[in-house]
């Protein structure tokens, strides 16, 4: 199994080569950037990251405007990503377990727990959060809200760990979902 996360972890770095990093941005930023990935997986997941192995494995890719953090922890068989905007705002975020799992999670537990972790850390209390759909990969799909910005729904893929029951990732984008 360690073996499968080291070459995972080569594997991410070519590939991240390959399609046009380079680090154009100063190493406060990347710092900065690094801190956010730290924080979020505190926020969202109580997972607690060395600030050290993420800068190491965070990189400005140029060709699309996002910073990209993917970590393999060998020890835990745990596998860290993190993408965000140009600015530092977080995108999308998750961590799983290369471990493979045969538990299959119940569409209602599910849209309750996305639900919960919706109200919890994105919904405004006067928004209304409405599941749109399971996504191909078992994301679970809600919209809650309007950009500001934009006048678009706010719009968050949630994935779920079926073995743990606790929510693993989630994108965040803002989509016209009329």
């Amino acid at each position: 199994m360690k073996l499968r996360f080291v070459i995972l972890t080569i594997l991410s770095v070519l590939i991240l080569s390959l399609v046009g990093c380079g680090t154009t941005s100063s190493d406060v930023e990347k710092e900065k950037v690094a801190e956010t990935v730290k924080i979020s997986f505190e926020k969202y997941f109580n997972e607690k990251l060395d600030i050290k192995e993420i800068m190491d494995n965070t990189e400005y890719m140029n060709s699309n405007k996002y910073w990209i953090t993917v970590y393999a922890d060998t020890e835990s068989n745990i596998e860290y990503y993190a993408c965000l905007t140009e600015n530092g705002q977080l995108k999308d975020i998750f961590y799983r377990s290369t471990e493979e799992t045969s538990s299959i999670l119940d569409e209602e537990e599910g849209k309750k727990i996305a639900t919960e972790f919706i109200k919890k850390h994105f919904a405004n209390k006067d928004e209304e959060i409405n599941f749109t759909r399971i996504g191909n990969d078992g994301d679970f799909d809600f919209t809650y809200g309007k950009d500001e910005e934009t006048g678009k729904d706010k719009v968050i893929y949630i994935n779920i760990d079926s073995e743990t029951k606790k929510v693993c990732g989630f994108v965040l984008e803002v989509e016209d979902k009329k």
